[in-house]
């Protein structure tokens, strides 16, 4: 009976160690050696609990057994959880890094974009102050042009306006001529008839 009860104590022992050391793992304040030592330890006295129901099999001491050699996987699956805590600690750095080289190939691209953009700008706008150039000196030579045009029409009206005055005063003074032609043989006749008249 005392050895039943030992071995029951032991396994309320190890369900209290078995949990210690599963939450200890779990917060990562326990290494992967006190695990493992743990672990002995849980194994040692399950292995003690077989041996003793082997030479005394009453149920007390088959629980007892049992339940150690749970505690025993228990103490282990902490040691797989401390595991597996590293390697996600491990997978969080590594995408942690990759999230770092992800920004700064990010950052290093819109940057590269950022300056061709700008130069595409410049491109853009030099282009743009090149055509304005272009219409400007075009319209200029479309003004000088019409101005030239308009200019000629203007002095071919002139000319011809000038012309047209210059036969009328042509025509005037041949009229006139003509006038002062007939007047001076008027009074040439009148200048003789006077004479005649003058001698009678």
């Amino acid at each position: 009976m005392a050895v039943e009860t030992a071995f029951q104590l032991a396994f309320a022992g190890g369900i209290l160690l078995a949990a210690a050391t599963l939450a200890l793992a779990a917060i990562e304040r326990l290494g992967a050696w006190a695990i493992l030592a743990i672990a002995g330890l849980v194994g040692a006295t399950a292995t003690a609990g077989w041996v003793a129901f082997a030479l005394d099999p009453t149920r007390a001491a088959a629980i007892a057994a049992v339940g150690l050699t749970a505690c025993v996987l228990a103490v282990v699956s902490a040691l797989a959880l401390r595991r597996a805590l590293t390697s996600g600690r491990a997978i969080d750095e590594q995408l942690e890094l990759v999230r770092q080289e992800l920004d700064a190939v990010v950052e290093r691209e819109l940057r590269q974009r950022s300056e061709e953009l700008e130069l595409t700008l410049a491109r853009a706008r030099a282009d743009a102050v090149s055509t304005f150039a272009d219409d400007q000196r075009r319209l200029s030579e479309e003004r000088r042009r019409l101005t030239s045009e308009s200019e000629e029409r203007a002095r071919v009206q002139l000319v011809e306006a000038l012309a047209g005055i210059q036969a009328q005063v042509e025509q005037r003074l041949i009229s006139w001529s003509s006038d002062l032609d007939r007047a001076r043989q008027a009074l040439s006749t009148q200048l003789k008839d006077l004479t005649k008249r003058q001698r009678s």
